[in-house]
This record gives structure tokens, C-alpha cells and sequence, in this order.
């Protein structure tokens, strides 16, 4: 509401030069400035004895910006946009402020209130939870010692079962197993669950192989059957062999005769292998040990070197990879590093 004051009917001033002042114009003041203007001509005055001059105080509406922003369409179907206007109420210069529609803000309101929800709902839904009888649990319930280790590992791991009833659950069938329950179970127990209450059994998945696989629980009560499983990964390792040892001549040879031997190593692992060592002995005695280049995947290195032949007889030529432990080469099999002993 813009208040406004008009001028009531007095004698109108002069101007020496002039004449009586025009009222055309001239726009209606508000109340503050009639005083103002009071005021500046009272000042003026005092100050002087010359013949009064009013000058007339222009005041006139100020352009404002006004910005109004639609959310969506009101029940006068304005667009959802955002613009920015300049208008002036009829009685002058003023800010009229814009309220957006109810029906706007319910809706604006629920859309930041189901963004909210979106990561709980997601959260929810990744987690599979199973009933089976008055048993609850989820693939949560498989609670792994690790979930990234090294291929031929141990994996050790607990369950928790929890029971929604104020009454106790016996023959409660547990089952856990490698991948599927197509195969055997590596764990199988009957437990009771105390009324309201949880319990927790521990089990271990010996040697897991390499890559990703599946811990699947079973579990069986009052005729209802339900599953769950959790995945892991298990990192691969080298495996390192000798997979031919030849010597040369294979035969004909004499006392302290040169003698080359042929030697070579396959990674036969899921990982490379560092650099290593080859460990060459005759009769159990230590004859050489020689130097072996890292070794990818599924490659195989040729190691070349010689000695003179022993006396005459039977002998046995045993070759060895990986054979410095300080190497630092941790195999998924140590037990194959030995090749067949080759007697000449």
C-alpha cells in the first residue's frame, strides 16, 4: 500500500521572475517527504530575508527489478521459467514481492524429500536378507576375515543367524559352501538360536583357488530352506616349475668331460614371478646356482650352463626353482619347484 499526501489549497508562491509556480507536474508526496521538503525550505529562510522561491520536490517511481521465479504451473498456468521484470504500480515506485503457490512448495518440498531417501533406499536394497523359519539373516550375515586374499589362503569366516521370536529355534541346519550349493559343503552344523537372541559360528574355506568367487550359506528351519552368499577375490601368485632338464652329450662322456646342461623354468602361476634363482645339484652335492629373469604369465625362460662330468658311473642331476627364499617370490605351489631327477 503506497500512502500519498496532496498539497491543500494556499496562496501560491512567487518566483521574481516567474510568476506563481505551475501545479502541473508536480506528483503527490508522501508524508516523509513534505517534511523534508519543510524542512530544507524552513533552513533556507532563516537564512536569508530575499523573497521565498519553493522549489517543488519531484518524486517519481523508481524502476525496480523484480525477480519471480515459477517452479512449476500455478492455477494461472504460468510456466515454469525465471525471469526478471521491471514494472511500477500505478501509485508510484514500490517492490511488491511474489509468493509462490502452495501446490508448488508441497511439490518442491517432496522431491528434496525423496532425494534424501534415494541413498537409504539404495543402501537397503543391496543388502539381501533371507527367512527361513524364525531364522533371519542377509549375505551381511557372512562376515569374512578377508576380502581380498592371496590364492591358496585359508579364508576364515563367521556367521551370525539371528532369531525374531521370544522363543528359542532348535534344528536350526546350517550349510556353507564353495560357489554354489551344488558342491559340498566345506561347513555343515545344526544349532539353536536363543529366543530374541543371535549366534555365530566360525568356519574356514581351506586353500581358495584364484579369482572371484562366492561364500553361499544355506540355511534350514521349520521346513523353509533359504540362501544367501557374499562375494571375494582371491589374488593370484606365481607358480614356478622346471619343465625340462637336458644335458649335453647324453652319452659317451668320460671323467671331467664338459658337460652343458639345458634347463628351463615355465610361471605356470596367475601372477608374475620376480627374478629368482635355479638351484642345480649332482648326488645331492651343490653344483650351481644360477640367475633367472622375472617370468610373466604362462612364459617359460631357458637357463644354459655347464660342468665337468663326474667319474664314471650312475649319477643324479636334480634342478630347483625358486630356490632362495630371500628372492621373495611366494609361490601358490612350492612343492612342484623340484624337477624328476634326470640321471645320465
Amino acid at each position: 500500500m503506497v500512502l500519498t499526501a496532496t498539497m491543500v489549497n494556499e496562496p501560491p508562491m512567487t518566483s521574481p521572475s516567474s510568476g506563481p509556480l505551475p501545479k502541473s507536474g508536480v506528483t503527490a508526496l508522501p508524508p516523509a517527504a513534505l517534511v523534508l521538503g519543510a524542512s530544507r525550505l524552513a533552513s533556507r529562510t532563516r537564512a536569508s530575508s530575499m523573497t521565498r522561491v519553493a522549489q517543488p520536490l519531484m518524486v517519481t517511481g523508481v524502476r525496480t527489478p523484480r525477480l519471480r521465479f515459477n517452479p512449476c504451473h500455478d492455477e494461472r498456468g504460468e510456466s515454469s521459467h525465471m525471469r526478471a521484470c521491471e514494472q511500477r504500480p500505478a501509485g508510484g515506485g514500490g517492490l511488491k514481492c511474489c509468493a509462490l503457490p502452495h501446490a508448488c512448495m508441497r511439490g518442491a518440498s517432496a522431491l528434496v524429500l525423496l532425494l534424501l531417501l534415494i541413498p537409504s533406499l539404495l543402501a537397503l536394497a543391496s543388502v539381501s536378507g533371507e527367512v527361513a523359519g524364525d531364522i533371519a539373516f542377509s549375505s551381511d550375515s557372512i562376515s569374512l576375515d578377508s576380502n581380498n586374499p592371496m590364492e591358496g589362503d585359508d579364508l576364515g569366516m563367521t556367521i551370525t543367524l539371528t532369531n525374531n521370536e521370544n522363543v528359542a529355534a532348535s534344528g536350526v541346519q546350517i550349510s556353507l559352501h564353495p560357489d554354489s550349493t551344488a558342491n559340498p559343503a566345506f561347513r555343515s552344523e545344526t544349532v539353536v538360536v536363543p529366543a530374541s537372541g543371535f549366534v555365530q559360528i566360525d568356519a574356514t574355506w581351506q586353500s581358495v583357488p584364484f579369482g572371484t568367487h562366492l561364500v553361499v550359506l544355506q540355511v534350514t528351519h521349520s521346513g523353509q530352506t533359504a540362501s544367501v552368499n557374499r562375494s571375494f577375490t582371491a589374488s593370484g601368485l606365481a607358480d614356478l616349475v622346471v619343465t625340462s632338464l637336458q644335458i649335453s652329450p647324453s652319452s659317451g662322456m668320460h671323467t671331467n668331460d664338459l658337460v652343458s646342461i639345458t634347463c628351463d623354468i615355465k610361471n605356470q602361476g596367475n601372477a608374475a614371478a620376480a627374478s629368482s634363482h635355479l638351484l642345480l645339484e649332482l648326488d645331492g652335492i651343490f653344483l650351481a646356482e644360477l640367475s633367472v629373469a622375472m617370468l610373466p604369465t604362462n612364459q617359460t625362460v631357458q637357463v644354459i650352463t655347464s660342468f665337468n662330468a663326474p667319474p664314471s658311473g650312475v649319477h643324479e642331476l636334480i634342478a630347483t626353482a625358486n630356490s632362495q627364499s630371500a628372492d621373495g617370490v611366494t609361490e601358490s605351489d612350492s612343492s612342484n619347484n623340484r624337477n624328476v631327477p634326470f640321471r645320465p
